[in-house]
């Protein structure tokens, strides 16, 4: 996920549906991980174009929110509210 700048599309869609989908499923309890996965998505979502990968990012997000503590959260929630609200302005 570092170097999501080479990626195509579909590779950058394959990549953060997977770490969604291991977050959700795989009842991992490594909030650090999480935490810097969200960072990351954060980054995506400014640097992509692609309304398909928004879309994956942001539903990461929130799947992320929810294994987040609320007191970790808090540092993370004005970031990811302002990149979502970019969805609205389209």
């Amino acid at each position: 996920m570092n170097e999501f700048k080479v990626l195509s599309e579909s590779e950058l869609l394959d990549a953060t549906c997977f770490f969604c989908d291991f977050v959700e499923y795989a009842n991992n309890q490594d909030e650090a991980m999480i935490i810097e996965l969200n960072n990351k998505f954060i980054d995506i979502f400014k640097w992509t174009k692609s309304m398909d990968v928004k879309q994956t990012l942001s539903y990461g997000m929130g799947v992320f929110s929810m294994f987040i503590q609320q007191s970790n959260y808090s540092k993370c929630i004005k970031n990811v509210t302002n990149v979502r609200y970019t969805l609205l302005l389209i």
